[in-house]
């Protein structure tokens, strides 16, 4: 689903590098610019904080869900690392 509608177009932005990786999450109406000082804050923590589907700089989703925003998002957690979601 992600590739057919263009998820893996989802503006990204990440930082650090210490793991385990923070996913940062914006509210509705928002974008990941809303996490930019305290990203700052982080240090070396590593983060990845996206613009949800339709939402700043990402493509919307046709219908939308929990579900499905979870999906678009579900690439930028690591299946086999520790993540941290904000």
């Amino acid at each position: 689903m992600r590739d057919a509608v263009g998820m893996r177009d989802l503006r990204v932005r990440r930082g650090g590098s210490d793991a385990p990786a923070i996913l940062l999450l914006h509210g509705l109406g928002s974008t990941s610019d809303v996490w930019d000082g305290f990203a700052a804050a982080l240090g070396q923590a590593a983060w990845v904080a996206p613009d949800l589907p339709g939402h700043g700089r990402s493509p919307a989703l046709p219908a939308y869900s929990f579900a499905a925003v979870a999906e678009a998002v579900a690439h930028l957690v690591d299946p086999n690392g520790t993540v941290v979601v904000g």
